[in-house]
């Protein structure tokens, strides 16, 4: 592509890395479908670009193929089984999946003079961020949460701080890293008057060395040069990002944030202190600069710095955890029970999405294994994994796990190709934002959230343009003409080749645009049906939720929320096929729980039981689920059972005090007392 085209192609990107975060949109009943569906309607223009390169005429094709691309391509052929296999993939997820793939090869066609321009695009949409995030901390905007002052355009305050982490170590990088050291010897004799240059030749290495040239002494000076500045535009951008961002992410009472950011810190000083000259720069000033940068960089003060690094970051983890413990504990129990789903398909894992469909019946198990455990206070229904790896692992077993790590270690540690100081210091930064998701993602889940998982895909890119091409891969110049035709031949195999793959491109894009605008269709389907029911108009919001069902039928969170509806609105039979199915794709008390109501209307007591006791194991600490087993005891005339339960209950300890609580008390005494007068 042309220098003008690519400069608007990157250009554009910047553009939609601006504009992703701002689509959180209160017409869907989840609002991050609104940035889902801005990064739809982006791929098309995408492909336009890749048709106009087709079409430019060429003759000679440069591959540059590096080990990240291969470890992609392996790791997306394990997630295209997994889905084709599995079906518990979503529409939105294929969607999402092939626009992210757009883009990330879109990226991968530019070259690293670009680079800049996508730093000024993450810089802007960090700076507006953090500026919607002040203005909200001064009751000048609202949140999109009522319980949290500050969520910039997220829907709470922890995707608000991962998204900020993804872009603050690379203002910080960057402002450290502003320039390098040149060494440039003037001769000066004793009266300080600079002289030409001896003829003899002196060992540069040695910064502030005497050189006796008789008659006269002289010094053989070093003065630092920068090789070049940032523009203007950049450095300002750098400035206002750090300053601004800083001043809301303490604001997020995010620690995955707080460890994020500081661990990303440390990791730019190592990636300093592998270079004499940066140490000697960016550390030191003054005339005791070159020997503190030689004591630094020595192989003892690396240790050592690694060292000192590693209790700090312990030190960081332990303050973390005991500022909101029950929360970390919480966290823990999490783990721990997505170990046992891992334990049960190690190799292949349960399929894409498989932990929200497969999470909730597990800590049902461990709970049933465990009934006496403290941990039971810290359960809830859960979908998210609070941790990247743990996920992979879950969803893809050990191949995907470890083509994870194998990827992240090229992007992190892969040797780059020969790069100028400049390039260099875009690495550094580069890595330095990875580096930071990553630790954020060992505590959160940046997957779920779209601008966050955009930004990975754009910095994962742009470090794979300056990581070093695999040799038998990668050739320079391959040449597409074919000797033993003649020139026109040659061009007919190129226009018939070209149009082909022009049709076929034409064709998906065609078949990805209307998938989208089904996709709109259902998702504005779904709002208007949970609106209708929130207003209590359970039966009329039901056919709203069967025409959204075709192109929602792997989502559990709208599942759900049909198969509620219908046992609100006496359907109980229809409502027990949805709930049944549903349960292959987000399980959880509140499922059971309709599930128990509709098959105790149905006269299904034994089933009603069942997952009435399944939504108690779940979440042991609620007093609903319970509540309803007793009710189901006593109106079916089971008065032994209907009292054990009731007395589980008055003994239950509560997590909570509420209003609820104690009107739930209130019954079970009643239903004791009657049960004890009639014996």
């Amino acid at each position: 592509m042309s220098s003008i085209t690519t400069r608007i192609l990157s250009l554009l990107v910047c553009v939609l890395i601006i504009l992703i975060p701002w689509g959180f949109s209160n017409s869907f009943v989840q609002p991050q479908t609104g940035q889902l569906f801005i990064l739809i309607m982006a791929t098309p223009v995408a492909l336009v670009f890749i048709l106009l390169k087709l079409f430019k005429a060429r003759k000679q094709l440069n591959l540059n193929i590096t080990k990240t691309d291969l470890v992609l391509i392996f790791l997306m052929v394990v997630v295209l089984i997994q889905m084709l296999v599995q079906h518990q993939t979503t529409i939105s997820h294929v969607l999402g999946l092939i626009s992210y793939s757009m883009l990330y090869l879109l990226i991968r066609s530019l070259t690293k003079k670009h680079t800049i321009i996508f730093f000024c695009g993450l810089l802007v949409a960090g700076i507006a961020q953090a500026v919607y995030g002040n203005l909200q901390l001064y009751d000048i905007y609202p949140s999109h949460h009522g319980l949290f002052k500050m969520t910039g355009s997220f829907f709470n305050p922890g995707p608000y701080a991962g998204y900020l982490v993804s872009i603050i170590p690379l203002a910080i990088t960057l402002f450290l890293i502003k320039y390098t050291t040149h060494f440039k010897i003037k001769y000066k004799d004793l009266s300080g008057a600079e002289i030409p240059a001896p003829n003899e030749s002196h060992n540069l290495n040695e910064p502030g060395q005497r050189v006796k040239l008789s008659p006269k002494l002289i010094f053989l000076k070093v003065k630092k040069i920068t090789y070049k500045n940032w523009p203007y535009l950049i450095q300002y951008l750098i400035g206002i990002a750090i300053i601004t961002i800083l001043l809301v992410l303490p604001a997020s009472k995010s620690r995955a944030a707080w460890l994020a950011t500081i661990g990303a810190v440390f990791f730019i000083f190592i990636q300093i202190w592998q270079d004499e000259l940066m140490v000697n720069t960016i550390l030191f000033r003054g005339k005791w600069k070159f020997k503190s940068g030689k004591i630094l960089s020595s192989t003892l003060a690396k240790i050592l710095g690694i060292l000192i690094i590693i209790v700090l970051l312990a030190g960081g983890l332990f303050a973390t955890y005991k500022m909101k413990q029950g929360s970390a504990n919480g966290r823990l129990l999490i783990w721990k029970v997505s170990s046992e789903i891992i334990k049960d398909k190690p190799l292949l894992g349960h399929g894409i999405n498989a932990f929200e469909a497969k999470y909730m019946d597990y800590q049902a198990k461990y709970f049933q294994a465990n009934p006496e455990s403290e941990e039971s206070f810290l359960a809830d229904n859960t979908k998210y994994a609070f941790n990247e790896l743990i996920r992979i692992a879950t969803e893809t077993g050990l191949i995907g796990l470890i083509l994870s790590i194998l990827l992240l270690w090229f992007l992190l540690f892969g040797k780059p190709v020969d790069i100028s100081k400049q390039e260099k210091i875009e690495l550094i930064a580069l890595r330095t934002t990875l580096m930071a998701l990553i630790i954020f993602g060992l505590f959160s889940y940046p997957d779920e959230i779209i601008p966050i998982k955009l930004n990975l895909i754009v910095i994962v890119a742009l470090i794979s343009n300056y990581l070093v091409p695999v040799k038998f891969l990668s050739k320079r110049n391959i040449k597409l003409q074919l000797p033993d035709n003649t020139i026109q031949k040659r061009r007919t195999i190129g226009i018939v080749t070209k149009s082909l793959i022009s049709c076929a491109l034409i064709a998906g894009t065609t078949y990805y645009i209307n998938c989208g605008i089904r996709l709109y269709k259902a998702n504005t389907n779904w709002k208007i049906a949970f609106t209708t029911y929130q207003m209590g108009a359970y039966s009329a919001c039901i056919e709203n939720y069967e025409n959204a069902f075709p192109y929602l039928q792997y989502d559990g969170d709208f599942l759900l929320n049909y198969g509620k509806a219908l046992s609100m609105a006496e359907e109980h039979k229809k409502a027990v096929e949805v709930l049944e199915y549903t349960k292959n794709y987000y399980p959880n008390t509140v499922l059971q729980t309709a599930l128990g109501d509709s098959y105790k209307a149905l006269g299904q007591i034994k089933k009603s039981e069942e997952a009435y006791l399944q939504a108690s194991w779940m979440i042991p600490s609620k007093f609903y689920p319970k509540y309803l087993l007793a009710k189901l005891y006593d109106e079916t005339g089971q008065d032994e059972k209907a009292t054990q339960v009731a007395t589980e209950l008055l003994s239950k300890k509560v997590k909570i005090e509420s209003t609820a609580i104690k009107e739930i008390q209130q019954e079970m005494r009643a239903i004791i007392t009657r049960n004890q007068n009639s014996t």
